[in-house]
């Protein structure tokens, strides 16, 4: 114990003495263990992101984060800014000492102390890398270009409406479709959203295709039957436009619901700046939008907030709130609603509707948010909006790093959640859907029906019409789809024509059920 109380001391000294040396072994040192707790941090954080997720974020989503968790920022600049540089001093230290002590008499392990920082960076790097999937992300840049071959401009497509109804469109984080695996869980915990009292259908297969899996790519993809990818890293001479737009030149949701007369509202807890979020909805034409800070203004206390934002039962008050008055105005409407506390890596926090039911774990919190899903469509129904209103209910993409990860993971065949409630339930097609098909699909259920059922790169599954290659298509989109394309590139620029039917058509709110 002398002997280490010694060296340190001595180590103490020679680092001081030797300051330049010092300095740049600290830095080299600090930069390893930095960049290797990243990668770990990352991994208990989010799982294994994709490299395009990962971009993203760092692009345009980390305004949104810095706001957002204050425990998750905080756990990131102990375990690797903090300690990593504590660390690095006690290594530093101790090479600067031992090259003083070696120098005179062996040149080789000099030669290796110094050159080691340099190596263990190297191999940190690449285990960073590895955790975001970068390796697999440059295998994809050389192939076929699937996107120019199977994407149907929606300029193209015709669309008829039948009877065309309202459109509640909820969005639920993270949520797996095994969750309702008694098997797995002891208990179905979406029992509240498979009982006949919701009526409602479910497509069995949703699977999760590539560029897909992270809540904006989720919306992105539902919305507009177009993965998201990061532009920039192919072409950066639209970058300025990528920030300052998102996706101008992609035809959404919102652009078409707007075209035949719809009023389109978003509400979510979050914050809107987060990953991009508010701007991609006002680029495509919602009105209205919610999200942390404009609750706040309106009268929501911060200390009733979790880290992220406002809570599922604040968010579904004030959609009742909202829905009412869209109902009471006559005119078509879309009000479309991200939740966020499945999002949450524990209980700390509770909504006071999931406190105040005595919930103690994560799977009592996915139990509770379905409770509230399940409360918000039996209000609808009990007001009679499901006259004239449908409701479609997804979760954005399949949860990654949660408490119940371990036995989420160990599921063959994972899907999304997904449910369709109307008092007129068309007849399903097929069972197999990925994100892209959401978007006609959607069309079709509220009553404007898809010439050709295809839009983008979805394919409704209420129309008879097989997606191109139906068998084996998923397996083409996770070998294909996220190889360079110039057509998708084009996406990400303003276009020369812009999306609409003839300006008459718009001129003034058309009624719901109106032809």
């Amino acid at each position: 114990m002398r002997r280490c109380l010694l060296f340190w001391r001595k180590a103490k000294t020679d680092f001081c003495a030797h300051w330049g040396i010092s300095l740049i072994q600290w830095g080299l040192w600090w930069l390893v263990f930095s960049v290797f707790f990243s990668a770990i941090w990352i991994r208990q954080k989010f799982g294994f992101p994709t490299f395009n997720q990962f971009l993203f974020h760092i692009q345009l989503g980390y305004h949104g984060l810095l706001a957002a968790e204050y425990y998750t920022i905080k756990s990131y600049v102990v375990s690797c800014v903090i300690l990593p540089g504590l660390g690095a001093l006690a290594t530093a230290s101790g090479a600067v000492t031992t090259i003083k002590n070696v120098a005179a008499f062996d040149r080789r392990i000099r030669n290796i102390i110094i050159a080691a920082p340099i190596t263990c960076l190297a191999l940190s790097c690449a285990f960073l890398l590895n955790q975001v999937s970068f390796f697999a992300y440059a295998e994809s840049l050389a192939g076929e270009d699937y996107f120019s071959g199977h994407f149907k401009d929606p300029k193209t497509v015709s669309l008829t409406e039948k009877n065309p109804r309202n459109l509640v469109l909820i969005y639920v984080e993270s949520l797996d479709a095994a969750y309702s695996d008694p098997k797995i869980f002891g208990k179905d915990l979406l029992h509240s959203l498979d009982g006949p009292a919701i009526h409602g259908i479910s497509f069995n297969e949703y699977n999760q295709a590539p560029g897909t899996n992270w809540t904006i790519a989720g919306i992105v993809s539902t919305q507009c039957g177009v993965p998201l990818e990061i532009i920039t890293v192919y072409d950066r001479n639209v970058q300025g436009e990528k920030l300052n737009a998102f996706m101008p030149g992609a035809v959404c949701l919102g652009d078409v619901l707007s075209d035949y007369g719809y009023q389109n509202i978003f509400m979510g807890g979050a914050g809107l700046s987060f990953a991009g979020k508010g701007q991609f909805f006002k680029d495509h034409h919602y009105a209205e939008r919610y999200g942390r800070d404009e609750w706040a203004a309106q009268g929501d206390k911060e200390e009733d907030m979790s880290g992220w934002g406002l809570h599922d039962d604040d968010l579904f008050r004030h959609a009742e709130t909202k829905l009412d008055s869209l109902e009471a105005s006559g005119r078509r409407f879309n009000l479309t609603l991200l939740t966020l506390d499945t999002h949450y890596q524990g209980t700390e926090k509770l909504s006071k509707t999931c406190a105040k039911r005595g919930v103690k774990s994560f799977e009592d919190l996915v139990e509770c948010t379905a409770d509230q899903v399940a409360d918000f469509i039996t209000y609808t129904r009990q007001k009679g909006y499901l006259n004239n209103t449908d409701i479609v209910v997804l979760g954005d993409h399949l949860a990654m790093s949660n408490p119940v990860i371990d036995k989420l993971t160990r599921v063959p065949e994972r899907h999304i959640f997904n449910l369709f409630v109307s008092n007129n339930i068309p007849h399903k097609r097929r069972e197999d859907i990925v994100h892209f098909d959401l978007f006609p699909t959607i069309l079709d259920f509220i009553g404007l029906h898809v010439q050709k059922s295809q839009m983008a790169l979805g394919y409704s599954g209420f129309s008879a019409t097989e997606p191109a290659g139906h068998s084996g298509r998923l397996a083409d989109m996770r070998r294909d789809l996220l190889h360079p394309s110039p057509l998708y590139y084009d996406l990400w620029k303003y276009p020369e024509v812009s999306y609409g039917r003839d300006s008459s058509a718009r001129a003034s709110p058309v009624p719901v059920g109106s032809i």
